[in-house]
């Protein structure tokens, strides 16, 4: 059973959703590091062989970007983290930039995300990320083995949202959605629900998506497509008080979105199914590294 966080609510800065329709512009690779095959060359004999000398080397030496300890080797991941011995994490994680508040504040609401999750669906889901908001979230999930999709979309606050969206965008989108294994027939045949989440402001978004989804381009709809607010249907505990400002100070936050996996992108681009399969950036690499060394322990 893992212990649970005790989290200091008190001096909490309080930051107000936006009220306007205008949303950061998002984009994620549709096969990032983490989803690296385990027989890749890196991850074999020679990688597990040859990092943690690397690292401990790389660190004798002086340097002014931290960062630089992940391109020793090509889509230094989840995996690749994991091979490492723990003195060499322990080498790596003190260079770490990432601020311990923010590790705590973020594995504090997994830990809530993830309890809710299992206690709704019990039998199992799939879990898809809308945007950026809920993706640090999201990819900590699928590092501890739930079966996880992202979702690049923008502006989805938008009330003429539905209304910009050109036809052959929403067939571009459908193919890159078939792409990651979202389609009406997978939806459809599933024998566990598509729990697709989003952190709303007053729900436009939320809805706006499940319509997309709903067009007869794509018809992904029906009792096994499930659409929850994350903040308001899975990050929710009536026994912590203050709950709400911590959510709000946590995804309202600008400096949160560095930590996310998901990349900025024009909304165009992402609708017309230019996904390109990018890296996650270091920094939101290291906010993984760091969660699934405190949920491993």
């Amino acid at each position: 059973m893992q212990k649970s966080i005790k989290y200091n609510f008190n001096n909490i800065p309080t930051y107000k959703p936006r009220q306007s329709n205008q949303i950061t512009k998002v984009k994620i690779g549709a096969g990032d590091s983490f989803k690296k095959s385990a027989n890749s060359p890196s991850f074999k004999g020679h990688f597990v062989k040859n990092a943690g000398d690397k690292i401990s080397e790389f660190f004798k030496k002086p340097f002014k970007d931290p960062y630089k300890v992940l391109d020793l080797f090509d889509n230094f991941g989840i995996m690749e983290y994991r091979t490492l011995t723990v003195r060499n994490k322990s080498i790596l994680n003190k260079k770490s930039p990432i601020e311990n508040v923010d590790i705590e504040k973020t594995l504090f609401l997994y830990k809530i995300m993830k309890k809710n999750l299992v206690e709704k669906f019990p039998k199992g889901f799939t879990l898809v990320s809308i945007g950026r908001s809920p993706a640090v979230l999201a990819k900590t999930a699928e590092a501890q083995g739930f079966d996880v999709k992202f979702c690049p979309i923008s502006q989805l606050r938008s009330d003429k949202f539905l209304d910009t969206v050109k036809k052959e965008y929403v067939n571009k989108y459908a193919e890159f959605l078939e792409t990651i294994g979202i389609t009406k027939k997978a939806v459809d045949e599933s024998k566990k629900p598509f729990v697709f989440i989003d952190y709303t402001y007053n729900g436009t978004s939320l809805k706006n998506f499940q319509r997309l989804l709903a067009r007869d381009e794509i018809g992904v709809k029906g009792h096994n497509a499930v659409f929850l607010s994350l903040n308001n249907d899975l990050l929710v505990s009536p026994k912590i008080k203050e709950l709400s400002k911590l959510i709000d100070g946590y995804f309202c936050h600008p400096s949160m979105k560095k930590y996310s996996p998901v990349k900025k992108t024009y909304n165009s681009d992402v609708l017309a199914g230019n996904v390109a399969n990018l890296k996650m950036s270091d920094l939101a690499k290291w906010m993984q590294f760091h969660l699934i060394d405190r949920l491993e322990k």
